[in-house]
């Protein structure tokens, strides 16, 4: 539960609601790079979670680090945009600033993995993957990062 603490945990809904001017957004005021986990979403079973990992080159510390929850047939690269604007924000107080965003996403979609299992472990297909192992696919990636 500690670690829920070091994240801004905005859901898609919400992240959907901040229109970008104009369609445009700077890519000049953050660095970004790909990371894959392996994370365990039942007991013999589990995937290589594809992340985006995004620095905001304005206030790289300090700041908040968002964690971006997929929703809605949405891909960690579909929140770079609103990213980039919230980087982009004037007003660096410390209450507003974001210094960095992690974009997820789930097993089997985008650059992530289908669930693997071990021998002799039932398999889980893509379509009977349940709430709770996206709540694992998250508790993993969270316990893996290197924060």
């Amino acid at each position: 539960m500690k670690t829920f603490m070091r994240f801004a945990v905005v859901v898609a809904g919400i992240l959907l609601g901040i229109s970008l001017s104009s369609g445009a957004w700077a890519e000049d005021n953050f660095w970004s790079a790909n990371l894959k986990f392996k994370v365990e979403l039942r007991p013999g079973i589990a995937a290589y979670v594809d992340t985006i990992y995004m620095l905001n080159l304005d206030h790289p510390s300090g700041g908040k680090t968002l964690l971006a929850i997929p929703g809605m047939g949405l891909t960690a690269s579909s929140y770079q945009p609103v990213v980039g604007q919230l980087f982009a924000v004037e007003d660096h107080s410390h209450s507003k600033v974001f210094s960095a965003a992690i974009l997820v996403d789930y097993p089997g979609h985008a650059g992530s993995g289908l669930p693997k299992n071990d021998p002799g472990v039932d398999p889980l297909l893509f379509g009977n993957m349940i709430l709770q192992d996206y709540v694992a696919t998250m508790l993993g990636v969270m316990d893996q990062l290197p924060l």
